[in-house]
């Protein structure tokens, strides 16, 4: 690990640019509110890299949880431990992001419980995060290099700014799955005439009955 003794991070928002090479199983990551006892023993929170395969952009708890936030989802983990996921994009799509031998621009932002991930412009992961013993609200900032086959990740451009507490929230959407008879109510209705008669809005009889052409057309 690499480890930044330059203080601590709170609420804030880090940008920082990586390239990653090497084998096809390469990863990375950067450690955020870590809990940093050398540089071979790091804890806490790490938003994860690799060339978009699995990790991208997913929000993992080092010698902890394990894994909290799947890419295209955000997480709301209780006080007690339980969690309630959302989904707002499929995970297969995200290894398009990733660019091959180029820099790419990762972006994190966290105020209390509250933690999001971004990747090349788009949002990958977002964790809110109430767990009592386990969450952590403060801590060091530290970039891995991962055992196991060859890697290379570089990173430049490291930019970081303290937020206001609470400037950056994540909400769920709260929406429940609908039953079938309210999307059937919801598909909309056909507008008719006056006398009720249905109108020829899609064309249904050939003709050009209920439009009215002007002009050229």
């Amino acid at each position: 690990w690499l480890i930044w003794e330059g203080g601590e991070l709170r609420d804030f928002e880090l940008r920082v640019q990586f390239r990653l090479t090497g084998a096809p199983g390469a990863n990375s990551g950067i450690q955020i509110r870590c809990q940093a006892k050398s540089v071979t023993s790091v804890s806490g929170y790490q938003a994860d890299l690799d060339a978009g395969a699995t990790w991208l952009g997913r929000i993992y708890d080092e010698h902890g949880r394990a894994l909290l936030v799947e890419r295209g989802t955000r997480v709301s983990i209780g006080k007690d431990g339980k969690r309630e996921v959302e989904r707002f994009a499929d995970r297969t799509l995200y290894k398009a992001l990733f660019r091959e031998n180029e820099w790419n621009d990762y972006r994190i932002r966290a105020t209390g419980e509250h933690i999001s991930v971004e990747i090349n412009g788009t949002l990958f992961s977002e964790l809110i995060d109430q767990q009592q013993g386990e969450r952590d609200l403060s801590g060091q900032l530290a970039f891995q290099l991962h055992s196991g086959p060859q890697t290379k990740v570089e990173f430049r451009s490291v930019r970081l700014r303290d937020l206001l507490p609470g400037e950056h929230q994540v909400k769920m959407a709260g929406r429940p799955e609908p039953k079938p008879e309210s999307v059937a109510k919801a598909a909309g209705v056909l507008p008719a005439a006056d006398d009720g008669r249905p109108l020829n809005l899609g064309f249904e009889d050939g003709t050009l009955g209920d439009w009215t052409a002007s002009g050229d057309a």
